[in-house]
């Protein structure tokens, strides 16, 4: 299926965005697959990011162990709420969008971090799990995707 947009220099791209033709090689398949395999890294490390530094985090912004817990659960919660949502906008709206939409909504919330107060912490983890949710949802379906001929493979290099 063509899709509008830039120019392919005569190559089609499928429903996602992906150019498919001589590019398809080694290369491309293994960037690709090394991508992937980031934004699932992205999506755990700013799981258990909080939950390593439990008692020096909650002592430097001032707050309770038990509002860091808190913390590390609106972000599993949102993630595991968000993640049906965002599988079924991927397959209406293309999954390259949806993961690019999930990084930007991610890196958002890590910026949001950096900038507001810690009172609105919780917010922040729940924008950021908003954003995992696309970026693990949708990443493992690329995966499976497009590795047809070696997903074990691809799912065992993957795997956060």
């Amino acid at each position: 299926m063509l899709t509008g947009g830039l120019s392919t220099g005569g190559r089609k791209r499928n429903r996602d965005g992906f150019v498919h033709g001589i590019f398809r090689g080694w290369l491309v398949r293994y960037g690709l697959l090394t991508i992937l395999s980031l934004s699932g890294f992205v999506t755990s490390f700013g799981a258990h990011i909080v939950a390593t530094n439990l008692p020096s985090y909650a002592e430097a912004v001032g707050v309770s162990a038990f509002t860091i817990g808190l913390l590390i659960a609106v972000y599993d919660l949102a993630e595991l709420f968000a993640k049906p949502l965002a599988g079924f906008v991927a397959d209406r709206h293309g999954m390259k969008r949806i993961l690019l939409a999930g990084l930007v909504v991610f890196i958002l919330g890590s910026v949001l971090f950096l900038i507001i107060s810690p009172r609105l912490l919780l917010l922040v983890r729940f924008v950021q799990g908003l954003g995992a949710a696309a970026l693990s949802t949708v990443s493992i379906s690329l995966v499976a995707r497009h590795s047809a001929a070696k997903r074990g493979q691809a799912f065992g290099a993957y795997a956060p």
